[in-house]
C-alpha cells in the first residue's frame, strides 16, 4: 500500500495528519531526535498519540537519528527500548553500525534508515539491508534513476514535500562551524537561510544566496508511484497543524488520483510555500531550485496593487476575510506586509506601513477560512465489541479483533425492582470518554433478570476500553529489556595500540595494517601500490556516488 508519511512536531499536528489521511506520521522524542526545536514528546503524549493513531490504523514512527556519542549509547538505547515497548512501528536511526547491533540484539524491532546517514545509491541500501533496517529513507539529492534500482531492492521512502537543506544530507556542519549547533544533533540554525553578499564583480548586494526554495513534487509523484517507492515523505516537524493538514491532503488527492487538486494546491501554498516550489533534484534541478529574493512563507498570488487615492486596491476575484495577511513584492522582491481592511467590487482594500506603487505583486500569507476548513477535519474510527450479561455469572465484553475480553469484577446478581436492559447497556458502552470512536456492536447477549449499579457498570466499561486502547498501543510489539552486552566492546585505546590505519591515495613505502585509498578520480585503475601492498584494503567511497559516476 502506498503511504502518505506526514511529520508531527506536537500533538496537533499529529491529529491534523491523522484526521485528513495520512498512513503514518513520524515523530520526535524528547530525546536524540533530529529537530531539537520542535515541541517533541515525552512518554505520555507519546502514548496519548500512538493509541489516537493506531485506533486510525494510522503507523508512528518515532526519529532518534542524531548522531549518538560512544558516551550516550547505554542511554540512547534504554530510551528506544522504551519507545518501542510503546508500541511504536518503527525507529528511525542515523547510523547503520549501531542499528546493525540493535537488530542482533533485538531483531523484532523495525529500523528506518534515516536521510540523515546519505543513502542515495544501490550499494548503500544494500549495507542498510544487511544491517537489518526494513527501510531507507533517501537523501533529497538522490536521482531518480536511483530511485528506482534502490526501490526493487528494498522498501523506500522519497521525500516529495518541504524545506530542503544546502548542504548533502547528514554531512551539514555549517551551523556547528559558525555558532555551535551542530544539526546532526538536532539543532540547526539555518545559517543557509540568512542574507549574503559574495565577492565576486555583480554578486555584491546581499541575497539569499543559497537558501533553497521548498520542495514540491506534486504530480510528479506518479513517476515515482510507478518505480516502486513506497512511502511518500512530507517534511516539516517545524510547521504549523494547517500546514500538515493541507500537505497530507494535496498528496492524498494526488494518489487517489483525485479531481480536486488545484483546489488542494492552493490550500497548501496558503499555508506555507518558500520560493514557489522547486521539484527538487531526483528529476533534475529546475529554474526554482533557489529562493534568493524572498525567504520563509510566500503564500499564493492573489493580485496586484492599483494606488486610488492613497489607498491600496487590489484587483483580485480573493474575497478575503479578517484576520487575512498578504506580502508584497516587488520586481519579485520582498518590500513588506500588509492586511486586509474591506471587500469591494473587484477586489478589495489593504493596509500596509510599506508605500506601495501600482503593480506591486500581493500574495496571501495567512487565509483563516482556508486554515479553518483544514483544522476541522475530524474521522471517527470504528469499533466492533460483543457484551455478554448472564444472571449469576460475570459479564463480560470483548474486541475479538484485538484479541482482547474483559470480565466484570462480580457476579451478576439477581434484580429486586427494576433489571437492566440493552438498552442502558449499549447506552453505557457507547461512552468513550472523548475519544473519536463509533462503537458498533456485534451482539449484546442479555440473560436473566439482573441488578448492577450504574458505577458498576460504568466502572466495568472503563476497564473494558482501557484494555482496548492499552492493546492499540503497544501493537503487539515484543516487550525487550536492555541488555549490558549491548555496550561490552573493545576499548578504542585497545584497538589503537593493535593497528594502524593510513589514508591515501599513493601507498609506496607505507607500513600499516589498515590502507584505505581516498582517490581524486574514481574512472582510474587502482594504484599498484595500493592492489599489492600487504595490509588490509578499503576504498574510501565518496559521500554522493550514483553509478554514473562509477562508470
Amino acid at each position: 500500500m502506498l503511504e502518505i508519511l506526514a511529520p508531527a512536531g506536537n500533538i496537533d499536528c499529529a491529529k491534523a495528519a491523522i484526521h485528513n489521511g495520512a498512513n503514518a506520521i513520524y515523530l520526535g522524542y524528547s530525546a536524540f531526535s533530529a529537530r531539537q526545536s520542535a515541541e517533541n514528546f515525552n512518554e505520555e503524549s507519546l502514548k496519548d498519540v500512538i493509541i489516537e493513531a493506531h485506533l486510525h490504523n494510522v503507523k508512528v514512527y518515532v526519529a532518534m537519528n542524531t548522531i549518538v556519542k560512544d558516551s550516550e549509547v547505554e542511554v540512547f538505547l534504554q530510551t528506544l527500548l522504551l519507545v518501542w515497548g510503546m508500541g511504536a512501528d518503527a525507529i528511525i536511526m542515523q547510523d547503520a553500525l549501531l542499528g546493525k547491533r540493535i537488530h542482533a540484539l533485538y531483531p523484532d524491532i523495525v529500523l528506518h534508515l534515516s536521510t540523515q546517514a546519505g543513502v542515495c545509491d544501490i550499494n548503500g541500501a544494500k549495507f542498510a539491508k544487511e544491517c537489518g533496517f526494513s527501510r531507507v529513507i533517501l537523501a533529497r539529492e538522490t536521482p531518480i534513476s536511483e530511485i528506482e534500482r534502490i526501490a526493487g531492492y528494498i522498501e523506500t521512502e522519497v521525500f516529495v514535500q518541504g524545506a530542503l537543506c544546502t548542504c548533502f544530507s547528514g554531512q551539514c556542519y555549517f551551523s556547528s562551524f559558525v555558532g555551535g549547533n551542530s544539526g546532526n544533533r538536532g539543532r540547526c540554525k539555518q545559517p543557509c537561510r540568512k542574507l549574503y553578499s559574495i565577492d565576486r564583480s555583480g554578486f555584491e548586494e546581499k541575497k539569499y544566496a543559497i537558501s533553497l526554495s521548498d520542495l514540491c513534487v506534486g504530480e510528479d509523484i506518479e513517476k515515482l508511484v510507478r518505480i516502486g517507492v513506497v512511502s511518500f515523505k512530507i517534511e516539516g516537524r517545524m510547521r504549523r497543524a494547517e500546514y500538515v493538514a493541507a500537505a497530507v491532503r494535496y498528496y492524498k488527492s494526488l494518489v487517489d488520483n483525485n479531481e480536486n487538486n488545484q483546489q488542494a494546491l492552493s490550500d497548501l501554498k496558503r499555508t506555507y510555500n518558500r520560493g514557489n516550489y522547486t521539484k527538487g533534484l531526483a528529476f533534475g534541478q529546475d529554474k526554482r531550485f533557489l529562493s534568493q529574493n524572498v525567504q520563509g512563507h510566500l503564500g499564493e498570488k492573489v493580485g496586484v496593487v492599483k494606488v486610488i487615492s492613497g489607498k491600496f486596491f487590489v484587483e483580485s476575484q480573493q474575497i478575503p476575510s479578517k484576520n487575512d495577511a498578504f506580502k508584497i513584492l516587488r520586481n519579485g522582491i520582498e518590500v513588506g506586509g500588509a492586511y486586509f481592511e474591506k471587500a469591494e467590487r473587484r477586489g478589495f482594500y489593504i493596509q500596509s506601513k510599506t508605500r506601495l506603487k501600482n503593480g506591486d505583486t500581493i500574495f496571501i500569507t495567512t487565509d483563516t477560512k482556508v486554515n479553518e476548513k483544514l483544522l476541522q477535519a475530524q474521522k471517527k474510527a470504528k469499533l466492533t465489541i460483543s457484551l455478554h450479561f448472564k444472571e449469576g455469572e460475570r459479564a463480560f465484553a470483548e474486541c475479538s479483533n484485538l484479541n482482547v475480553k474483559v470480565f466484570s469484577d462480580e457476579v451478576l446478581q439477581t434484580a429486586e425492582k427494576q433489571p437492566l436492559t440493552k438498552d442502558e447497556i449499549k447506552a453505557c458502552f457507547k461512552k468513550t470518554d472523548g475519544l473519536l470512536i463509533d462503537v458498533l456492536f456485534e451482539k449484546i447477549v442479555l440473560q436473566g433478570n439482573i441488578f448492577l449499579p450504574k458505577s458498576k457498570l460504568n466502572a466495568f466499561r472503563r476497564e473494558f476500553f482501557k484494555q482496548v486502547l492499552d492493546v492499540l498501543m503497544r501493537n503487539g510489539n515484543t516487550m525487550y529489556e536492555f541488555n549490558n552486552e549491548f555496550i561490552k566492546t573493545e576499548t578504542l585505546e585497545k584497538i589503537a595500540n593493535t593497528k594502524i590505519a593510513v589514508i591515501s591515495t599513493d601507498f609506496k613505502n607505507v607500513h600499516a595494517d589498515i590502507a584505505i585509498f581516498k582517490g581524486t578520480d574514481y574512472t582510474k585503475s587502482l594504484p599498484d601500490s595500493f592492489k599489492n601492498g600487504e595490509f588490509e584494503k578499503y576504498v574510501y567511497y565518496p559521500v554522493f556516488c550514483t553509478k554514473a559516476d562509477k562508470q
